[in-house]
């Protein structure tokens, strides 16, 4: 059926009229009924200009939703919004990266054109999908995406899991952590899942400097990549030996296809990396923000200078967004736990039939036949797997033998608490004391994040990270506040000797440290100190030994520069309520400003509350000819 020209008019007159009084939806859905009197073209772009209007009086271009889609956030000197996105095209309109109200009309545009090669509907289905949600009638300018349909048929899903692989060392970008996303489908295992993964699209032929420096300062770009979980946890738990926590999150099927549909979206856009804020963890928030905008995870202030990892994990325990919490132990955590529950005799026969020196008639004598022997097998197996030896004959045989033994109950590795519940990353100070005869108030304030003397809940035993950690002194003798240590970087990592593997100990130190050139003169020193060796832990009780080698830069120094090599003998004591840490080091002087140096360090933390704690501490550094000794007490708040 035919109308004529005049009475469309008529109708589209009256659709207007209804926007300014009766009801926006109404006039739209007016407009849609309208029977196609005129060309595809004409209908597409009439339509889009009722569109825009109705879409403007409603004000969807400020709407969280809509600005979180488009990663905007406000500007930090205008009133203005800017997008993370880093990619032109991310976008339809030419300003779109800084105009909101511009990219919703452009869009809108984009949306009812005719169906063709990369329409803006198939680019942007999470945009088109969120504007239907608000404007009725707008599913009759849909058009087939059947790439993007096809995609989000492998990995639509009804359950969401944040994974989180905790710190590991040995890699600096996983110094922290590492967040990622797991798709679950009902019925199937979690190991079969999909998990989205950002990380940094790095130079494998980098060196660390380089690394860490384009790391630090946005020199690579975030990419978004999908594999499956059983790859995932291969590398993070089983290669690695990282613990993982699972977080489902408090999301239902519609808000994790939408969640998808902005997964396609991102999928090949830059978004430049920055280690400390726009990383990993700060990004996968950002996603979830596009659905739940309500949760304000990256926006209104949140994260502003910084975003580690088990932050990120606080910020949706706060939103009320995490409904489950699980956790998967890495193989040597397995074993560890595996051990621990042996007395030292079932111990070393698990020992001596993985090394081959016990056979197993004798073994099944001295162990008999019950649940013991059944995970005392088990046990001797995954060392073998641990060890890269579980396909030898001995590791065969020794399956074989679990096989004929009932099974033994399941083993719990309950973990601790959970990273989110350990003390926040953040910690300021405040306190006093005396150096000789001279007394002192001191503050200091580190961003980040853990020490080994702070409260071990949530942490990995033995493993410390902190970042510009900054210590003033204001002496009474002087009017002036002065700079007295800001430590750079400091990673240290007690991994004890086990009776299965023999793991290296290591520490090293970046830092401004002030250095007494004798009992009144003192200088600021740039130092760098580094040191391998053993550890031993048992209980709450541990020690260990490392060589340290120590250069010094100083325009005060008689050469410039100093370099000592010592051996460091510490040990630490964790009774509950608080801890002690002691180590003694005998440093000799082999190059430079040559001068022998004895430390003595003692700490010693009583804990207030999960974010407070008391700290008394004594140094003392003996040179040729005068000491160096000063004791002091802090408060300490972490937030």
């Amino acid at each position: 059926m035919n109308i004529p020209r005049f009475l469309l008019c008529v109708l589209c007159a009256f659709a207007r009229e209804q926007i300014l009084s009766d009801g926006p939806r109404l006039a739209l859905l007016l407009l849609v009924l309208i029977p196609g009197s005129v060309s595809a073209a004409e209908d597409g772009n009439g339509a889009a200009r009722e569109i825009i209007q109705l879409a403007q009086q409603l004000d969807l271009a400020s709407q969280p939703a809509w600005l979180n889609l488009l990663h905007y956030r406000p500007a930090a000197i205008s009133r203005r919004v800017y997008s993370q996105a880093d990619d032109p095209a991310f976008f339809l309109a030419e300003h779109g990266d800084t105009d909101a109200q511009a990219e919703l009309v452009a869009d809108i545009r984009g949306f009812l054109q005719p169906p063709g090669q990369g329409h803006a509907q198939c680019r942007f289905p999470a945009r088109w999908h969120w504007l239907k949600q608000r404007l009725d009638g707008l599913s009759r300018y849909d058009v087939a995406c059947p790439e993007f349909e096809r995609w989000l048929g492998k990995l639509d899903a009804d359950r969401l899991v944040l994974v989180f692989p905790t710190m590991y060392l040995n890699n600096p970008g996983s110094m922290f952590g590492h967040t990622f996303l797991r798709f679950d489908r009902a019925g199937e295992p979690g190991l079969l899942s999909s998990a989205l993964n950002y990380a940094a699209a790095y130079d494998p032929a980098d060196n660390s400097m380089v690394y860490v420096f384009n790391g630090v300062f946005g020199g690579y770009r975030g990419v978004f990549s999908t594999r499956s979980y059983f790859e995932t946890v291969q590398t993070y738990s089983d290669l690695e030996n990282r613990d993982i926590r699972e977080y489902t999150l408090d999301l239902g099927a519609a808000d994790i296809r939408q969640l998808l549909r902005h997964v396609w979206e991102v999928s090949g856009i830059d978004f430049d990396y920055y280690f400390f804020r726009e990383n990993c963890s700060y990004r996968l928030l950002s996603l979830l923000d596009a659905v739940r905008p309500d949760a304000a995870l990256t926006t209104g202030g949140a994260f502003p200078l910084y975003a580690i990892p088990v932050d990120t994990v606080r910020a949706l325990d706060r939103a009320g967004l995490i409904v489950a919490r699980d956790y998967r132990p890495s193989p040597a955590s397995r074993l560890r736990e595996g051990f621990d529950r042996l007395d030292a005799r079932q111990a070393a026969l698990v020992l001596q039939l993985a090394d081959g020196e016990v056979a197993l008639p004798e073994f099944r004598r001295r162990a008999g036949d019950g649940p013991d022997a059944a995970s005392m097998l088990s046990l001797a197996y995954s060392l073998l797997a641990f060890r890269g030896e579980d396909g030898t004959p001995q590791a065969e045989r020794i399956l074989a033998a679990r096989s004929r033994l009932p099974d033994a109950p399941a083993a719990d590795y309950a973990g601790g608490p959970g990273p989110e519940q350990g003390h926040k990353s953040a910690r300021v100070t405040a306190g006093g004391g005396r150096r000789g005869g001279e007394g002192f108030v001191e503050l200091s304030i580190r961003p980040g994040f853990h020490d080994l003397a702070d409260r071990p809940d949530g942490f990995v035993d033995g493993a410390g990270i902190n970042v510009l950690d900054t210590r003033l002194r204001w002496y009474g003798g002087s009017d002036t506040l002065r700079l007295e240590q800001l430590r750079l970087f400091n990673a240290v990592s007690l991994s004890p000797v086990q009776r299965w593997t023999t793991p290296l100990s290591w520490q090293l130190d970046i830092l401004l440290d002030r250095t007494y050139l004798d009992p009144t003169q003192s200088t600021l020193a740039l130092v760098t100190r580094g040191g391998a060796g053993f550890s031993v832990r048992r209980r709450s009780l541990d020690a260990y030994a490392m060589l340290n080698l120590e250069a010094g830069l100083s325009g005060r120094f008689e050469r410039d520069y100093t370099l000592l090599a010592g051996l460091q003998l510490g040990a630490g004591f964790d009774f509950g309520a608080g801890r002690l840490r002691l180590y003694v080091e005998p440093a000799a002087a082999i190059a430079g400003f040559e001068r022998d140096r004895d430390s003595y360090v003692g700490e010693l933390q009583l804990d207030l509350g999960a974010d407070s704690a008391l700290r008394l501490g004594y140094r003392k550094n003996r040179y040729d000819g005068f000491d160096d000794t000063d004791w002091s007490a802090r408060l300490q708040w972490y937030f």
